[in-house]
This record gives structure tokens, C-alpha cells and sequence, in this order.
């Protein structure tokens, strides 16, 4: 049956309704589980529609208004990718229990309907003792594995048997077992180990490396530190685990001892190391001006050094480095100018060939190879959702491996190539309102975020990425009185989850400037009313980051062949003009009120590390706002500023004096440290001002994820 509920999941019926894949595996789970019972209009809008424990069925339909449309996807499944299925799932009109049948042969057209098959009824389970629970669970699994034998019998009597599939989810094995979210699996060389992050992110977390001893060991926190951090891999011998850390100043590799003690640096500007051998090791390491990272490898004293990768342009950053098994090749993944994770790029480690580009047409998240080294796997996200892909190594065509509505992120073989594991499940992303009522939810589909509020306090302004195969995202709007939602745009990019600012609203609420990519990858800037009368035009080609200043103009950043520049220019796209700074911008953050000052991440210094800056659009010095990525975002008002500090994951509220344009939160490294009176903390990263110092609106975010094996055939 769980078979039949991941084919339903991984067919386009059901991939462009990431909503309604979760409703329907929800009830399936549960009833297969022996719990049914629980499968109340309450509980549903509580656990799959994320509604609050306030959440009142008699004044909010969404369940029932859900469940309808549930049933029309389940007979649009049937009639159409689904028409020759034999085990049938099916959600009764008035109830939320699946029920389960096997469809009839012969005897009229394939059409889904419970009346027309044998039926095997799942009822709710009364209240009993937990033995009687048990009993009738094995029951109820054991009709519907005969279900499932006789469905197989009668696949194979209709026709031939499909080839087997690489993956089957019903061999799926957990290994771990958390509430909240694991990532970036890797595994020792025996395959006696795995280790990992706990956390929501997979590159930058602010999460800690664990361990565990395969398949039932108890997982082991190795780390203590907040800083950010990514990439934990296992030395040749096991006994140490590398993984770089991102503080303000330095990218550094570490390694942890796998039965616990202090962490130790083992090489300063050395991030996502892998060994070689025993004694070479592969790595990523800054030349030149920031952040323009590439490949070396050295000895752990990095002696012998030796360059072997540098993208083309300044911005460009080789952050992970996957050698095949004969030490002939690379894989990596890497940020191109705009600062965006394209397709894996496979380099030959020894630079007799050019390199190319692998995988999917997505953002590569991880990479790996089988232990002979003829296929190259790819953890990648196509349309905001994450799969796992396969490639031959002699230049076939990338294939899809694992489907359905969850995502999996990170992907390492078992020393025997006869599997893998992976974190699988999913993210919920949704934008909330803080007020003197207490926090509420804005957003109910798809995935939200971004959100900004007008300039009179009515509207919440924000991009939604309505399905999961989603290239782009929607502009979309809320009206905080009337509850009313409009969709204003459609085509809006969203790069990465770090780098935002990738649209900007008029002061007059009449325009909307954003970045979009065209049929050859590229970004470009256009410029649209938000009431639809004239059709968006064209501002600038190969650029990124819009915003509005307050001169009826705008600034983008221009993405050069080599570098990156902070421009403004006229609404219409003339009068361009460079702000002057060296080296690339790498971020743009936001215009002050006065529309004196820009906001951007660069260096500070020549060749030195990134720091948010603001930069005088007149000319004179530039002023420094933070020593880490952060994004000001400034009350309608004027009268204080929150600031959105990344590493911290948190947003300060800092009150501004009169005349006073751009706060200073450069005095530390934690909210301890930075001292400013009247400042207020919010624990969310990406929270907006409202009308006043006590409302604002947020994006929350839930994810969930585990580790599991998966077999490959």
C-alpha cells in the first residue's frame, strides 16, 4: 500500500499539489499505522494545515474545502496516470479514513470508484486497551499485505512487469529518529559510521555535528558552537571528523575527535576538506579579492601546495569538492557571480581537459560516486523541490532517482555501492503576523516568504512559491484588515535562501522592480506597475539585487564578466552610473529612508573579508552597519530599524534618534555583546517592521528531516 501512496505522490497529478500530497499521506500513514481513530477534522487542520490549537472547525473549512479537492486529485490520478493501477486508494465523501481496494478486471471502462472494486474498509478503531490496539494493527497489516500479494498477482495477469525502479520506498530504512531536522549525511570508509549536522540547513548552519555508530548506535553531539558551520567529513582512519567553520574573519576546517573531546583547528582559510590519502587533503581556499574561492590541495601542513580549480569570475565560489575514486576527477558545487548554486561542474584534477557542467538543471546541493566510479550521484533541487539524481560518467543524461511530495537533501554511498543514505522530509514555509493580539498565521499554501509591510501599515507584501515544482515565485499581497489575498506578479527568481532582496516595492505602491532569469539562465531586472496597465519592461540585463531609491530611480547590482558593481540608474534603465567601491558586491540590502545611503554586503577593505556596509550615493566614506551578512529593513516611520542579522538567525529593534539614518551593530559577535539602548530582540531571522515599534510580520519556517537508507537496484 505504501507503494501504491509513493507512486500516487510521484506522479504530476499529484507533484504540482504539494498540499494535498501532504493531506493524503498523512491519512494513509495513520490508517496503515492503526491509527485512524485520530483522523479528525481538528487534528488534520492542526497537523497537515499547520492551523494553531485555537484552530475552530465550525468558523475555518480549510479541512473540509481541502478534502474535496483531495478526492477530485485522487480521480483525476486514476482517470489519467493512474488508469491501469490495481491497488486503488480512495477518500470517501463525509470522512477522512482512506479505504483500500483492488480494482476489478474486465467489465467496463478503468475508472476509480470504490463501488467497482473489491473492497477491503478500514474503519476508525474504538477506544481499547493498548494490547487490543496492537492485535488489531497486525490484523489490519496483515489484509492488506495479502491485499497487496494478490494486487501483484493480478499486475502481472494484466501485462507485463515494469523494469524495476532504482529506489522503492518501501525498502526505505530509518536510521535516525529526531523532532526536528537532520542534514549533510557523510560516511566513514568502512560505512560503520555516519555523520551529520542537526539542522535545518545543509550549507551554513548554525547546527551542530553529530555521529552515530551504524545501523542502531545512540547519536553523539561532537560540537558546542554557534557559529556557522558545514561539510563534516570522516578522516581516512575514522577517528576524526573535519568540517569547516564560517566566523566574520576566517573559513577554517576543524576536527572533532568521533568519541567526543575539544575541537581543534586544522587549517585556517580551508573550507569543505576532504582527504585525498593519508596525507593529502582537497580543499577550498580565498585568492585574491573576497569571496573569490576555488580548490587547492596541500599536505595537512599545507605544504606542496597546488592549485587546481578558480571559477571565472571574482564573485564565483567553489564550495565542495567530491573526487572520484581514481583521483582523476572532481565534482564540485559552486556559486556563480550572482552568488546563486547552479548544476555540479565536474573539473579534472589534473587540468589536461576543460570541465563541464553535470546533473540536473538545478541547484546541486551534494554529489558523490559509486565505488567504481562509473556514476556520479546528485542531491539537486529542479523547481524548489530536492531529489536525488544519477549520472553515467561517460556523458549520459542525468536521471531522477527518488520521487514524491518529500525532499531529500545530501546523498552518500556505502562503501559497496549497494546503497545510500540520505536526510529525507520536508520543509513548511509560511509568513506570520506579530501584533498586541500575539502571533498569527498569514499564509496558507505553498511556500512563503520575504514578506515586507506597506507603507501605511494595511498590506503584507510577499513571494510564494505556490507548487512544488515551482521555478519561479509569485508576488502576492494581504490585506491585514480585510484578510483579502491578491497575486500581483508572477516570474520573481529567488536565488538562494541567504541572499534575498530579490524585489522591491515603489514608496507610492504603484511599481514593483524585480529580478527574473531569461530562456539562456540569465538575471535581468524588469520593472512593473502592480495595477497591471502596461506590460512589465526591461531595465537591465545581467543584474541582480533591484531596489528603489528616492529619487525616482533605481540601483541594482551589475553582474560583470569578472566582477560585480553597485549602479544606478533612471526607472527607464538610462543614466547608469557606478557607486564607487572596490571589489565585487556581493549583496545589496536596502535603501535608507532619505535615500542617502545603500545598503551592501562587501569588503570593507582591499582583499579583506565581507561585511555589510552602507555607501554614500553622493559620494564620501561608507559607513559600516554590521561585521557579518545582515539586512537593515527600516520602519515607515523612520523611527528605529530592524535589522536582520544572519549569523545571529535573530533580528535587533533599534530605535533611531532624530536625524539618525543607520544603526551600528558592528560592536560584537553575539546580542550579548552588542550594546544599544532600547534594543529589542525577535527571535526570527527574516522579520519586517510594521505600523509600530510592537507589530511586525515574519517568516517561519518548520523542517523536518531524517536519515535513511535506501537500496539501489
Amino acid at each position: 500500500m505504501r507503494t501504491q501512496l509513493a507512486r500516487m505522490l510521484a506522479s504530476r497529478t499529484f507533484a504540482s499539489a504539494p498540499s494535498l500530497s501532504r493531506f493524503l499521506s498523512h491519512v494513509v500513514e495513520h490508517t496503515l499505522q492503526g491509527q485512524s481513530d485520530g483522523l479528525k477534522e481538528y487534528s488534520i487542520g492542526v497537523d497537515v494545515f499547520d492551523r494553531g490549537p485555537s484552530f475552530d472547525p465550525k468558523t475555518d473549512t480549510i479541512v473540509r474545502v481541502q478534502a474535496r479537492r483531495l478526492r477530485a486529485k485522487v480521480e483525476e490520478y486514476y482517470e489519467t496516470e493512474g488508469r491501469d493501477d490495481v491497488i486503488l486508494i480512495g477518500l470517501v465523501k463525509g470522512h477522512y479514513v482512506p479505504e483500500f481496494g483492488i480494482r476489478q478486471r474486465g467489465g467496463g471502462p478503468r475508472r476509480h470508484g470504490l463501488a467497482e472494486v473489491h473492497r477491503l474498509p478500514v474503519t476508525s478503531q474504538a477506544p481499547a486497551a493498548a494490547g487490543r490496539r496492537r492485535s488489531r494493527a497486525v490484523y489490519a497489516a496483515a489484509a492488506l499485505f495479502l491485499l497487496a500479494a494478490v494486487a501483484l498477482g493480478a499486475w502481472r495477469l494484466m501485462g507485463p512487469a515494469p523494469a524495476r525502479p532504482i529506489t522503492d520506498p518501501s525498502e526505505y530504512t530509518q536510521i535516525t529518529d529526531f523532532t526536528d531536522s537532520v542534514t549533510a549525511p557523510s560516511l566513514s570508509a568502512d560505512g560503520r559510521m555516519v555523520t551529520f549536522i542537526r539542522g535545518d540547513e545543509w550549507f551554513m548552519s548554525p547546527g551542530q555535528i553529530y555521529v552515530k555508530l551504524l545501523p542502531d548506535g545512540e547519536p553523539r553531539r561532537l560540537t558546542d558552537s554557534s557559529i556557522r558551520k558545514f561539510g563534516p567529513v570522516f578522516a581516512p582512519d575514522g577517528s576524526r571528523i573535519a568540517y569547516s567553520l564560517a566566523d566574520e574573519d576566517d573559513w577554517s576546517t576543524w576536527t572533532v575527535p568521533v568519541l567526543g573531546g575539544e575541537p581543534s583547528r586544522l587549517l585556517p582559510n580551508a573550507s569543505g576538506l576532504v582527504w585525498l590519502d593519508r596525507q593529502r587533503v582537497l580543499f577550498s581556499e580565498f585568492k585574491g579579492p573576497r569571496p573569490h574561492l576555488g580548490l587547492v590541495t596541500t599536505t595537512e601542513s599545507r605544504a606542496d601546495r597546488r592549485e587546481i580549480y578558480f571559477p571565472g569570475h571574482v564573485r564565483g565560489m567553489a564550495h565542495f569538492s567530491y573526487p572520484s575514486p581514481d583521483r582523476k576527477w572532481i565534482l564540485v558545487i559552486e556559486m556563480d557571480g550572482a552568488g546563486a548554486f547552479g548544476r555540479c561542474r565536474l573539473v579534472p584534477f589534473d587540468g589536461t581537459s576543460a570541465s563541464r557542467q553535470v546533473g540536473p538543471q538545478g541547484k546541486c546541493t551534494a554529489a558523490a560516486w559509486s565505488p567504481d566510479g562509473r556514476w556520479m550521484y546528485f542531491s539537486a533541487e529542479v523547481g524548489r523541490q530536492s531529489h536525488l539524481w544519477r549520472e553515467p560518467m561517460d556523458e549520459g543524461r542525468p536521471e531522477q532517482i527518488t520521487f514524491g511530495p518529500t525532499d531529500e537533501e545530501g546523498v552518500a554511498i556505502s562503501p559497496d555501492g549497494r546503497s545510500l543514505i540520505t536526510a529525507i522530509g520536508q520543509r513548511q514555509s509560511a509568513i506570520w503576523v506579530h501584533d498586541h493580539t500575539g502571533d498569527r498565521p498569514l499564509s496558507s499554501e505553498g511556500l512563503a516568504f520575504d514578506p515586507r509591510v506597506s507603507g501605511d501599515g494595511r498590506r503584507v507584501y510577499f513571494l510564494l512559491q505556490p507548487t512544488a515544482g515551482a521555478v519561479t515565485s509569485e508576488l502576492r499581497s494581504i490585506d491585514l484588515v480585510t484578510g483579502q489575498e491578491s497575486r500581483l506578479l508572477e516570474g520573481i527568481v529567488r536565488e538562494q535562501d541567504i541572499y534575498k532582496a530579490q524585489y522591491d516595492i515603489s514608496p507610492d505602491e504603484q511599481e514593483v522592480v524585480y529580478a527574473t532569469r531569461n530562456a539562456k539562465g540569465e538575471l535581468e531586472v524588469w520593472l512593473a506597475r502592480l495595477d497591471r496597465r502596461v506590460a512589465p519592461q526591461l531595465v537591465a540585463r545581467k543584474a541582480a539585487f533591484p531596489s528603489f531609491g528616492r529619487r525616482d530611480d533605481l540601483f541594482v547590482v551589475a553582474l560583470e564578466e569578472r566582477s560585480s558593481t553597485l549602479v544606478r540608474m533612471r526607472k527607464d534603465g538610462s543614466e547608469r552610473q557606478a557607486i564607487p567601491h572596490h571589489g565585487p558586491v556581493i549583496n545589496r540590502g536596502g535603501v535608507s529612508p532619505d535615500g542617502k545611503w545603500v545598503v551592501v554586503f562587501a569588503a570593507a577593505e582591499e582583499n579583506g573579508p565581507s561585511v555589510t556596509l552602507a555607501l554614500p550615493v553622493d559620494g564620501g566614506k561608507a559607513q559600516r552597519i554590521c561585521n557579518q551578512l545582515c539586512w537593515p529593513r527600516w520602519a515607515p516611520d523612520g523611527t528605529f530599524v530592524y535589522v536582520n542579522v544572519y549569523d545571529l538567525a535573530q533580528t535587533l529593534v533599534i530605535p533611531l534618534a532624530p536625524g539618525q539614518m543607520l544603526p551600528d551593530v558592528s560592536g560584537g559577535a553575539s546580542v550579548e555583546s552588542i550594546k544599544i539602548p532600547g534594543m529589542k530582540v525577535i527571535p526570527h531571522l527574516m522579520a519586517a517592521p510594521g505600523p509600530n515599534a510592537a507589530s511586525y510580520v515574519f517568516e517561519k519556517n518548520d523542517v523536518r528531516r531524517n536519515l535513511y537508507r535506501i537500496p539501489l537496484h
